[in-house]
């Protein structure tokens, strides 16, 4: 199966077709590959970690109505949630929401490996989305306008531990994220207990750090 193929959504539950057909959380309906979530907090919770999501929107539809399955079946689910528990989330709990009926599948089993790798890209997208919203908002750490390459190495090793530092204290269990190496192009970390993908870590961390070129990502990659 090739990666990205257009399923066939006439083999998928009907009310996963609803769903597709008629979308609620969108608020554009225009084709977009780069999609933005809109988010609303409780803001009850000054860590954030178990601050519920009041609403939750997205700009802009996918080409891939796999893509645009999950966009809107995450937010939906995640309406009420902290996100603690959206890091948790599953592509089968997602899978039993869309069912007609319990017995039944909402998915072939054919494609199921496809729609998972999908699930995880959306669902990925929101928790780096949820957590740059929470780091972004603190300018004394993070200035908004500094390119990754003016900083100094000190400066550079400074930002990415106190970034480290936020997500120790929104998933305090286990071992802490650790700094392997900061350098001109790119950053190391060693991973440990977080419970993220490092595609999270990454996005959040070239996010707060933009690179002086319109063409060049920061580099970050997880070290064993």
């Amino acid at each position: 199966m090739k990666e990205n193929n257009v399923f066939n959504t006439q083999n998928i539950s009907q009310r996963a077709q609803n769903i597709l057909k008629n979308p609620q959380s969108v608020i554009s309906q225009e084709i977009d590959e780069n999609w933005n979530w809109v988010i609303s907090f409780e803001n009850k919770n000054p860590n954030f970690q178990n601050d519920k999501i009041l609403t939750l929107r997205y700009s802009g539809v996918s080409s891939l109505e796999d893509i645009s399955l999950f966009l809107e079946s995450i937010s939906r689910l995640s309406v009420g949630k902290s996100l603690d528990i959206l890091t948790r989330l599953s592509f089968r709990e997602v899978e039993n929401f869309l069912r007609d009926e319990n017995h039944l599948p909402a998915f072939p089993a054919s494609e199921e490996i496809l729609l998972e790798k999908s699930f995880k890209m959306v669902k990925n997208t929101l928790l780096s989305a949820l957590i740059f919203e929470k780091i972004n908002k603190n300018e004394d750490i993070f200035p908004k306008k500094v390119f990754w390459n003016d900083l100094t190495f000190v400066e550079k090793n400074r930002r990415i531990l106190s970034i480290l530092e936020v997500f120790k204290r929104l998933f305090p269990l286990g071992k802490s994220t650790q700094l392997a190496l900061a350098e001109a192009d790119g950053v190391s970390i060693v991973k440990n207990d977080l419970p993220l993908d490092i595609e999270v870590i990454k996005h959040v961390i070239q996010e707060l750090n933009p690179v002086d070129s319109a063409k060049t990502l920061l580099k970050v990659v997880a070290t064993l």
